[in-house]
């Protein structure tokens, strides 16, 4: 052989060659061992030795749902409670609820005496009231009647003052001649009247005649005196009932007036109010109007006077009747001998003259002395008060005439405000008498009666704790429930999921979740998160529990002339898949059944788990206490590409399926898979629906299916929520 390379390129190109024929059987043969090992290596890894190959059944890629779930506990409490007590003492006079009634918001459930609320509440509207009335009279400002009053005030506080400064100069001042002749003149006077009743007493012990007829021409004096008294007296009276008729046609003339008291009832003399009315009314621009007021005024000042006269002359007659009895007495007294009261009368004549004389000398004497200085602080003193008593007239007056300040407005606004919320609080507390139901509900407890004293906690009403009365909504109740920390990431508010309760076997009630708390709860070491949901019912329980018929088509399943899965009620709103046993092939799940009523009955395929009863529409609903087993759906896909769990592999870090063909040969299939639950897993990408698969390593020939629960609304994918398009249609058997 030559040292020159051999050009394999030149051998299989060129002409037949012997060495070149021999080449291509090598190879050849060459392929062929090679696929033969490749064949067996195969056959050895898929299925290991004849003896121990595990069986591998098929299954089906259908549309259906995939539903996650988590299961908990958890309790019934009512929606609402309500511990209700009376806000203040009183004795309980009506109790108007039984134990076990069923109120509306608003209902009255009991009373207590309102009397003493109902007597402040009249005391805070007369303040408010009065605060009311200041305020107007503050903002209407001062009227003609105060005007005058502050003047008269101011006058009457000048002469005070004058008066108290002239008596002052009157003090200080050297005595004037006069005052001490006048003075030394009542010394005069006061020993001359004590001469005369030491000489009446004298005349005591003896009775002359001249005595009796000066006695006699006395009365018969005084009885003349009386006679023209009584005269006079006559005369006055027919005065004043004539300025009394004229008055009351002064008034009628003037009549009517609404602000006038003698309008309504006549009045003589007229009442001061009225006359201040009349004389507001004297100054107005009704000429007709102040001329017939200025009549009444006229009328009513004569008949003052009338009256005035009438009084003077009835006085007048009653001491010209004093002075005819006392003439009498003293005729009588002359006539005979002098009693010993004359004698004590003449004798205190005496002694009141000598008191008399007394005083006058005194008088003199101090006139003559001049003023001592506690006189001159007692004027100083009169002085001072009289100053400040002028001052503030004048004050007063300026304010009057100035009208009210807006300090003043402001601080009688704030009266008023206050006595407003005087009287809304003394509302408040009168409607605190009656226990009104805060909303639609039922008498829980009933810790009261009549004659109890509410708001004593040693009496039957009810402490804070309990309340009088307990009111709460069995009808409308929460579910608490209790969420793992594992579990939480997954619970959102508005999933839904179904609960069952002991105390109500075979009933199953559709819940939503409400909210999720945040604040977590840890006992012996478990973390837990609290969440409530509350119970719905129809179309809403329906979609939740698939217990309407679908709306996007009838459930189907399936399944040819083998064994297969059957997935019934495609696209239920809140379905949850359930294990059901192998169903024959082209084989529909019953319908399951929905009362209408919280409690939801489910018969065929969801009976396994969610109850098997019959609920009429008077079925039981869970009351509070009741403990449940909770079932909240986190997460479903509906109407999606579905495959047996068992039929994804993991190869190379990819998912995929076995799929079988038609001719009965496989091949692996790359998927992109989406959510997973314990009987399917979704594929979003890599198969079409009719596909067959294998499913590696079942024991026997029979499927696990998933029967989703069928619904009227379907789900649009990601997080469950209420609601949701139409289910997929079901397919038949082949």
């Amino acid at each position: 052989m030559s040292d020159a390379s051999i050009g394999y390129d030149d051998l299989l190109d060129g002409p037949p060659h012997a060495f070149r024929t021999r080449l291509i059987v090598v190879a050849v043969a060459g392929v062929i061992v090679a696929a033969g090992g490749l064949f067996a290596w195969d056959h050895w890894m898929r299925t290991g030795s004849s003896s121990a190959a595990p069986q591998s059944t098929d299954g089906q890629v259908v549309t259906g749902n995939v539903t996650k779930t988590i299961s908990t506990t958890g309790t019934v409490s009512a929606a609402k409670t309500s511990n209700l007590n009376f806000t203040s003492s009183g004795k309980v006079t009506a109790v108007n609820v039984a134990l076990g009634a069923t109120v509306k918001e608003g209902d009255v459930l009991a009373d207590i005496d309102p009397v003493n609320a109902q007597n402040a509440l009249r005391t805070a509207q007369a303040s408010l009231r009065s605060q009311q009335a200041r305020l107007a009279a503050l903002l209407e400002g001062s009227t003609a009647s105060q005007l005058a009053a502050a003047d008269q005030s101011v006058v009457q506080a000048q002469g005070s003052y004058d008066k108290a400064v002239q008596a002052m100069q009157t003090l200080t001042e050297p005595a004037a001649a006069t005052d001490v002749e006048v003075a030394q003149q009542a010394v005069t006077a006061a020993r001359a009247k004590l001469q005369t009743a030491q000489e009446a007493r004298d005349g005591l012990d003896t009775t002359a005649a001249a005595d009796v007829a000066k006695a006699h021409d006395a009365l018969t004096s005084a009885q003349a005196s009386l006679a023209n008294a009584e005269q006079a007296l006559d005369d006055a009276a027919t005065a004043l009932t004539t300025g009394q008729a004229s008055l009351y046609a002064a008034e009628i003339a003037y009549c009517p007036d609404a602000t006038v008291s003698f309008c309504t009832v006549q009045a003589a003399p007229v009442s001061g109010a009225d006359v201040s009315a009349l004389v507001a009314v004297t100054t107005g621009s009704d000429a007709t109007r102040a001329h017939a007021a200025q009549d009444v005024l006229t009328a009513n000042n004569a008949y003052r006077s009338a009256a005035t006269a009438r009084d003077k002359a009835t006085s007048t007659v009653t001491s010209a009747q004093t002075a005819v009895t006392n003439a009498d007495d003293a005729l009588t007294s002359a006539e005979t001998e002098p009693s010993s009261a004359q004698v004590a009368t003449a004798n205190s004549a005496i002694s009141g003259a000598q008191s008399d004389l007394d005083t006058a000398n005194k008088k003199l004497s101090d006139l003559l002395a001049g003023p001592s200085q506690s006189d001159r602080d007692v004027a100083q003193s009169a002085i001072d008060q009289a100053a400040a008593s002028l001052k503030a007239a004048q004050s007063k007056r300026d304010e009057t005439y100035a009208g009210s300040t807006s300090a003043d407005i402001d601080a009688q606004r704030s009266a008023v405000v206050q006595a407003q919320v005087s009287v809304d609080n003394a509302q408040k507390t009168l409607g605190e008498t009656k226990l009104t139901a805060p909303f639609d509900g039922t008498v829980a407890a009933l810790n009261v009666q009549v004659g109890d004293i509410a708001g004593n906690s040693s009496g039957s009403s009810g402490s804070a704790s309990s309340g009088a009365i307990v009111l709460n909504t069995p009808d409308l109740v929460t579910l608490n429930l209790t969420i793992s920390e594992t579990d939480y990431p997954s619970v959102k508010a508005g999933e839904g999921g179904y609960a069952t309760f002991d105390a109500l076997p075979n009933l199953t009630f559709a819940f939503v979740v409400d909210s999720v708390g945040v604040n977590p709860t840890t006992t012996q070491g478990v973390v837990t998160y609290q969440a409530k949901a509350h119970i719905v019912s129809g179309p809403q329980a329906a979609a939740i529990l698939g217990a309407l018929r679908p709306a996007g088509g009838g459930a189907g399943a399936r399944g040819g002339n083998r064994q297969g899965a059957a997935t019934a009620g495609a696209g239920a709103s809140g379905a949850t898949p359930q294990t059901s046993s192998t169903q024959s092939a082209g084989e529909a799940g019953p319908a399951p059944q929905a009362s209408g009523t919280p409690g939801v009955s489910l018969q065929g395929a969801a009976a396994g788990r969610l109850g098997n009863g019959a609920a009429s529409a008077a079925a039981a609903k869970p009351a509070p206490g009741m403990n449940a087993t909770i079932t909240v759906i986190v997460d479903q896909r509906a109407n999606v590409l579905t495959v047996p769990v068992k039929a994804v592999q993991t190869k190379n870090r990819q998912s995929s399926v076995t799929v079988k063909n038609s001719d009965g040969s496989t091949q692996d299939v790359t998927v992109i898979t989406g959510l997973s639950d314990a009987t399917n897993t979704e594929i979003t990408s890599g198969l079409s629906e009719g596909q067959t698969v294998e499913i590696p390593g079942a024991a026997t020939t029979s499927t696990t299916t998933t029967q989703a629960l069928p619904a009227t609304g379907g789900f649009g994918g990601g997080n469950f929520r209420i609601g949701g398009g139409g289910g997929g249609a079901g397919r038949g058997g082949d």
